[in-house]
């Protein structure tokens, strides 16, 4: 059934599901490589939000847009300083 398919999602799903997302126990830790984020971060949600569709899609392609917006999300912070 993967290899059946054009586009497959197996790749975001490892990275959300795994490491990112609070779902993640990868290696025994828990709460993923984005637990905790500072305050200013986590108090609109986005952060989470974009997480948890990526890790558990509630929208068709669901996954495939998270990850777009989680990347670019990211990215903005990046290149923000507090």
């Amino acid at each position: 059934m993967l290899c059946s398919r054009v586009t497959v999602d197996h790749n975001y799903y490892a990275i959300c599901q795994n490491l990112l997302s609070r779902y993640a126990t990868w290696r025994g830790s828990s709460g993923g490589l984005l637990h905790d984020p500072p305050p200013h971060i986590a108090k609109d949600g986005q952060l989470e939000a974009l997480l948890d569709e990526c890790a558990n899609p509630k929208k068709r392609y669901g996954r495939f847009q998270a990850a777009k917006e989680l990347r670019e999300y990211l990215t903005q912070l990046s290149g923000t300083t507090r």
